[in-house]
């Protein structure tokens, strides 16, 4: 028999004995039992084995769900930056457009607004073009009408002239009459002459007294030409820079327009805008300094005691003029100081300032903050007396500086808002022909 065999027989029949001896109650000798404290000690060793690989998976098993949760967090977090960039790039892509879309309205209201101011300077050149025509129709028609009145009496000197002709003639035939009429016709030819001597002279004197009464005074063309129509001109001599402003308030004025002819302290004359913003040491705009004319002029309006210094400037070309105005508005204020220099504040004046500022703000619906705010001072459109005005105002009705176009080709800037009127229609009363 084979070996193996043999030997799993022999293990089975050992196993078949312990068996037995089990069920037949006998006690192993060889079995060995613990009883006491090292049983116990052996319990609590298994017990303490299991419990640490419990906790030992448990602890595992913790630690996966929390790099889970952690992961599952830094996900949301990740899609909820995603979402708040998106959001932030949208709200910063609309900003974008209704800064664009303000812009494009601020153009379009300066362009309606240039294109009004050039539709009125249009309209008035043609009502003093149209002005000039009859005016200059006028003219022709009186130089006619004298003409045909010198065609007259020159027509009656002429049939005078050939009456006496005549006369004489028939005065000449006579001399062949006998010696007896030889006197009388001496003294008809004597009575003759006489009379055609004074009937030239008093055709002459008629025809000098019409042409004195149909003949206008001439005017001086020495007086200075003014922009503005004037009531009365006066100098201020050897100023500076910084005493220009208290000499303007210092000048004793009449009411009305006040032109005033500046010298510096040197005592050269001030006669060209270049020349006054040399003297004040300014820094033009480009464009302004490209468009801008000789002709300026200082004044004072002088109301109920009260003087409003002004300055009006001369320029050829409205577009880009009044694009420089727009760009001098950050230091206009500071370069003319000299029309701010205030001795007194003008309660009467601020309140009519007020009221036009307020109902303005409110008819267009902008910078309400102004009212909110009465401190801020900024510049803002006002219409007065039908023209579009820029003003640096606030809303206690403090005015700093305003400007508007009198015409295409004018600009008053002056330091009071509720004197544009005034002056407005001063310009308009100017005399057609000079």
């Amino acid at each position: 028999m084979d070996p193996e065999s043999n030997n799993s027989q022999n293990s089975s029949s050992k196993f078949g004995r312990v068996i037995k001896a089990l069920h037949n109650k006998v006690k192993i000798p060889s079995l060995r039992t613990y009883r006491g404290d090292v049983s116990d000690f052996i319990k609590q060793k298994n017990e303490s084995v299991m419990s640490i690989t419990v906790k030992e998976k448990k602890r595992q098993q913790e630690r996966e769900e929390k790099t889970q949760e952690q992961e599952r967090i830094k996900e949301q977090m990740k899609k909820e930056e995603k979402e708040i960039n998106k959001k932030q790039r949208e709200i910063e892509e609309q900003r974008k457009k209704e800064e664009e879309k303000i812009a494009r309205e601020q153009q379009e209201m300066q362009e309606i607004q240039r294109k009004q101011i050039e539709e009125e300077n249009e309209q008035e050149n043609k009502k003093i073009e149209e002005e000039k025509i009859k005016e200059i129709e006028k003219r022709v028609q009186e130089r006619k009408e004298m003409e045909e009145k010198h065609r007259i009496e020159q027509e009656k000197i002429l049939e005078e002239e050939a009456k006496i002709k005549k006369k004489i003639e028939e005065e000449s035939k006579k001399i062949k009459l006998p010696g007896k009429n030889k006197k009388n016709l001496y003294t008809n030819i004597i009575i003759l002459i006489s009379s055609l001597l004074l009937v030239t002279g008093g055709v002459l004197t008629v025809l000098y007294v019409l042409n004195f009464l149909n003949t206008k005074p001439t005017t001086d063309l020495s007086i200075e030409v003014s922009i503005i129509p004037y009531n009365n001109i006066t100098t201020l001599a050897n100023v500076t820079e910084d005493s220009l402003g208290v000499g303007l308030n210092k000048l004793a004025t009449e009411n009305g327009v006040n032109l005033v002819k500046i010298s510096d302290s040197s005592g050269v004359s001030l006669k060209t805008a270049e020349q006054l913003f040399s003297f004040l040491n300014l820094s033009l705009p480009v464009g302004l300094i490209r468009t801008l004319q000789d002709n300026y002029n200082i004044g004072i309006f002088s109301k109920e005691n009260r003087n409003y210094p002004f300055l009006i400037l001369t320029v050829d070309d409205f577009g880009v003029a009044f694009s420089a105005m727009i760009e001098w508005e950050k230091y206009i204020f500071e370069d003319l100081a000299f029309l701010n220099v205030k001795p007194e504040v003008d309660t009467e004046a601020n309140n009519i300032s007020r009221s036009i500022i307020e109902n303005e703000l409110i008819n267009t619906n902008e910078d309400a903050d102004i009212l909110i705010n009465p401190e801020v001072f900024a510049w803002k459109d006002v219409i007065i007396k039908n023209k579009d005005t820029r003003g640096l105002v606030n809303g206690r009705g403090e005015t700093k500086l305003v400007y508007t176009f009198l015409d295409k080709n004018t600009i008053l800037i002056t330091n009071n808002i509720h004197i544009i009127g005034n002056l407005t229609d001063t310009y308009a009363s100017r005399a057609v022909v000079r």
